[in-house]
């Protein structure tokens, strides 16, 4: 049974996830360790207020707004997809969606919460896998910003890197840096 901290460590994490939805746009790089142990970047905007993304990395980037839906760019050629992927964001946005990554303990999650601890401005959870509790894996949540700042499993590993508001006469600016790759 989890102690009172660790609760009060989780319930502190899921408020701080709430309460992204209500931040400004902001904009991050995420980094992913690949199978040869070189870091990949991607970048990213996140606007929750209007239920909007975008994501470029070295194979493409793709891209969701409620209006028009799924767009993905490969090769240069854009593509709408179907509908009923609303709710999907791409792997390496997951940690901007944290209800999102597998680690709630939910039937389709690999991962579930066995601990939590609340240092500073972040709350760091310990995962046990649902079907080998023998592995182990842990994700940092931001207080600040309401995301997951690092999930680490046995076989990945993914981070979040230079989160920063994205103002609006800086909007362009960091619009070109991140999406003119």
């Amino acid at each position: 049974m989890p102690s009172q901290a660790a609760f009060s460590a989780l319930t502190l994490a899921l408020a701080a996830i709430r309460t992204a939805r209500s931040r400004p746009t902001f904009a991050a790089t995420v980094a992913t360790l690949d199978g040869n142990g070189q870091w990949v970047p991607g970048h990213a905007v996140v606007n929750y207020s209007e239920r909007t993304w975008r994501f470029r990395d070295a194979e493409g980037s793709c891209s969701y707004t409620p209006k028009g839906g799924w767009t993905t760019v490969t090769d240069g050629k854009p593509k709408r997809l179907a509908r009923d992927r609303d709710g999907w964001v791409p792997e390496g946005l997951e940690l901007l969606f944290p209800l999102e990554l597998p680690m709630w303990g939910g039937e389709t999650d690999e991962w579930r919460i066995v601990d939590a601890i609340a240092r500073g401005e972040q709350v760091h959870l310990s995962l046990q896998h649902m079907g080998d509790p023998g592995l182990g894996a842990k994700a940092t949540v931001s207080m600040e910003w309401g995301v997951v700042t690092e999930f680490i499993t046995p076989w990945s590993e993914v981070v979040l890197r230079d989160i920063r508001l994205w103002h609006g006469a800086r909007k362009e600016v960091v619009q070109e840096s991140l999406f003119d790759l």
